[in-house]
């Protein structure tokens, strides 16, 4: 229910010129929010799938880790794509668990309160931004070679 509930408030507070990649291009995206019940289904729709970012809860069942399955979502989710921003939203956050989350990569860490969905929508915008300058600045081939172009004819 916790994870419906998001799914409508993300499609509802963020806005699809909030997440494109390029002014050169005239379509807006659309936003596409995926949810995955188990720690097997959300692995094979990372490695099926291409998502910008993940969100995931540390504690689920999992593979190896009966009780943070979440740990394994983001050590395969890094190996398949280390771009992907990962957010992570849990009631279970020890100091000890929120430095193993950022030492993997992770983008933010977000505690289960009454404010975690708000907060959850201001991460993922800010996770979106991040996403698009790192591509920017890594030469990504995703991002319209025409755009840079035109962003360095601007420059001079």
């Amino acid at each position: 229910d916790v994870m419906r509930s998001y799914e409508k408030i993300i499609y509802r507070k963020i806005k699809p010129e909030e997440y494109k990649f390029s002014s050169v291009d005239s379509e807006l995206p659309k936003l596409s929010v995926e949810c995955a019940d188990s720690v097997l289904y959300a692995i094979e729709k990372l490695k099926n799938y291409h998502y910008d970012i993940l969100v995931v809860d540390l504690r689920i069942p999992g593979i190896n880790e009966p009780q943070m399955g979440g740990l394994e979502i983001i050590s395969q989710s890094m190996a398949i794509d280390p771009l992907r921003q990962i957010i992570v939203v849990s009631g279970y956050g020890t100091i000890e668990l929120v430095r193993r989350t950022f030492s993997e990569g992770v983008f933010d860490f977000i505690e289960k309160n009454q404010n975690a969905v708000d907060e959850l929508v201001v991460s993922i915008k800010k996770a979106l931004s991040f996403r698009k300058e790192k591509m920017i600045r890594t030469g990504n081939p995703f991002i319209p070679f025409i755009c840079i172009r035109k962003m360095l004819a601007d420059v001079s």
